[in-house]
């Protein structure tokens, strides 16, 4: 099962990339995002995972594809908030089984670093991220 929720919060961020002061300060455009993914009480890690995503104005708040191509369809995002330097906001998903989980991140208009904790019954899976705006997107 641990396992499986790995891979399925590998999936949520490789659908779902594609938020600070003020999650606003982010400038929309193509992002590069590098992730590590940790489960607790597994010794095996992941490799980090690297992809290039196109964030709109709607997606800068969350610093990830919310809307449009590669957003994750049967998730939703909710209860945005930022204080403190961090935005932080929770993702909930439809169906039996799915995972739900807490973000939080610290962007300037070019960079931005954050954590993600998600859960699916007793499991719990650790993302961290690093994304940095490379240009325009295409």
């Amino acid at each position: 099962m641990t396992h499986r929720l790995a891979w399925t919060a590998c999936a949520v961020f490789l659908c779902s990339i594609g938020a600070s002061a003020a999650a606003s300060d982010m400038a929309p455009g193509a992002w590069e995002y590098t992730m590590k993914t940790s489960v607790p009480g597994v010794p095996v890690s992941t490799p980090g995972v690297t992809a290039r995503i196109c964030l709109s104005e709607k997606d800068v708040p969350y610093a990830m594809a919310t809307t449009g191509p590669g957003s994750k369809g049967d998730c939703r995002y909710e209860n945005l908030r930022s204080a403190g330097g961090k935005t932080r906001y929770d993702m909930v998903c439809q169906g039996s089984d799915a995972p739900s989980g807490q973000f939080e991140f610290r962007s300037t208009a070019t960079t931005v670093d954050g954590r993600g904790v998600i859960r699916s019954g007793s499991s719990k899976v650790i993302q961290e991220w690093h994304g940095q705006r490379v240009g325009d997107c295409q």
